[in-house]
């Protein structure tokens, strides 16, 4: 894979990290239609990316109707990536300015003049075709004639279409990734004194352990309730840290929490009957 192709994976693959960290993922997933257009725009990104690898490699026929075949899917490739690559950004709220990328819009309009819509342009305004006898592994020439009465003849080099697609779209790449980062680093800034780990004490481990020594009639159901108590605090705490840094992510997990408190209760439940000599709703096996 050329060093361009492959820098276009790589940004790929460091865009999925950012967006499956679970706070961003849960932001963007609660509209169903945004996540699933950014997970395609990305696979279409990257397997454009393969796609032009290919073509640079040569990994087609050597007669004309090969590399026909093979110059249409190359300029399709390059216009159904610039479209992933727009709606990758509109996924993210990425802004997103093609005037920005000149390039682009250049490949867009060859691809649109030689092989997108060549008989009829612009309400039969042009028409368009690639010369037969100038094409050929490396380019071809496109012809365009107008309702005016003019002609005109161009240069078509496929290397550099490919290289001003992979620079421009790494350029875009580059951008979502630096707002992406931004976004995280200021996520961090905000709670760089409130670390979540501070929540949780050393002495956590012999709380719990407090708890299953009661269940277990080694230690007082008191000091099983007390280690409870501690690890509900604790609990609760943390739910509360993780509320002031996103509330879509605290809604998300509202299933665990309801879970914990579930056992929470059962369990406080099971060591208040063991204190007052009763016997408890639930067996030490299942506490």
């Amino acid at each position: 894979m050329t060093e361009t192709i492959n820098l276009i994976v790589k940004r790929v693959s460091d865009i999925r990290e950012f967006i499956n960290m679970p706070r961003r993922q849960h932001t963007l997933m609660t509209v169903h239609a945004r996540w699933l257009q950014l997970c395609s725009s990305l696979d279409v990104i990257e397997d454009a990316a393969w796609a032009i690898d290919a073509f640079v490699a040569k990994e087609f026929g050597v007669g004309k109707g090969a590399i026909y075949l093979a110059a249409y899917g190359l300029l399709q490739v390059l216009y159904v990536q610039q479209d992933a690559a727009k709606h990758m950004c509109r996924s993210l709220g990425v802004p997103f300015d093609r005037n920005q990328y000149p390039k682009l819009e250049e490949i867009r309009g060859i691809r649109n003049d030689s092989t997108g819509h060549p008989t009829n342009r612009q309400n039969g305004a042009s028409f368009h075709l690639i010369s037969q006898p100038r094409l050929g592994p490396k380019g071809f020439e496109l012809v365009s004639m107008y309702s005016d009465g003019r002609t005109e003849c161009k240069q078509i080099v496929f290397s550099d279409l490919i290289q001003d697609q992979c620079r421009e779209v790494t350029e875009i790449l580059d951008t979502a990734l630096k707002i992406l980062a931004q976004d995280e680093a200021e996520h961090k800034r905000r709670f760089a004194m409130e670390k979540l780990s501070f929540i949780f004490p050393l002495t956590l481990n012999h709380d719990f352990q407090l708890v299953s020594e009661a269940i277990s009639s080694y230690k007082p159901a008191a000091l099983g309730l007390s280690g409870l108590t501690i690890i509900e605090e604790i609990t609760q705490r943390f739910r509360a840290a993780v509320g002031r840094r996103d509330q879509a992510y605290y809604e998300s997990i509202n299933t665990e929490y309801e879970q914990i408190q579930y056992m929470i209760a059962k369990l406080t439940e099971f060591l208040q009957a063991r204190r007052n000599d009763s016997t408890p709703a639930i067996d030490p096996m299942t506490a």
